[in-house]
C-alpha cells in the first residue's frame, strides 16, 4: 500500500460533492453541502487507495494500482468508515483482487547492476456498456 498518498474524506450524501461544511449551533453539530444546498443526513467516506501487487506474469516488476472506491470497500473491514483512525493496514496484507481493467498511467525501467526492473502505474477504470 502506497501509505503517503492514502486518504479519506467525506462526501455530500446527496450529490456525492466533497465541498461539505459543519454547522454548529447550541444543539448539536451538522453537515451543510454547498453544492447542492442541503443538510447532509449522512455523510459518506471516500477513499483514495493505492496499492502494490504481485502479478504472476510479471514477477520482478513493482506493481502500483490506483483503487475505485467499489473495490477499496470490499478490501477494507467496514469499521474503517466510522472511524477517525483511519484503518489498520495489517487488513490489506495478503489480500487478492478479483480480476479489473485498469489503464497504464505509468511505464519505466530501472538499471540495478546487471539487473532490470520495472515499474508499473495503472489505475482501475469502470466500464459501462
Amino acid at each position: 500500500m502506497d501509505e503517503e498518498t492514502a486518504c479519506c474524506w467525506l462526501v455530500c450524501d446527496t450529490c456525492e460533492n466533497r465541498d461539505i461544511n459543519t454547522l454548529t449551533n447550541a444543539a448539536n453539530s451538522q453537515f451543510f453541502c454547498s453544492s447542492c444546498n442541503h443538510v447532509v443526513e449522512s455523510p459518506q467516506t471516500r477513499t483514495h487507495l493505492a496499492v502494490f501487487v504481485k502479478v504472476r506474469s510479471f514477477p520482478d516488476a513493482q506493481v502500483k494500482v490506483l483503487l475505485q472506491q467499489g473495490t477499496i470497500e470490499k478490501l477494507l473491514p467496514v469499521s474503517y468508515q466510522d472511524s477517525d483512525k483511519g484503518y489498520d493496514i495489517e487488513a490489506l496484507l495478503d489480500k487478492q483482487l478479483q480480476s479489473m481493467i485498469c489503464y497504464l498511467r505509468e511505464c519505466s525501467k530501472q538499471q540495478h547492476g546487471g539487473m532490470a526492473t520495472s515499474s508499473f502505474n495503472l489505475e482501475q477504470i469502470q466500464i459501462h456498456y
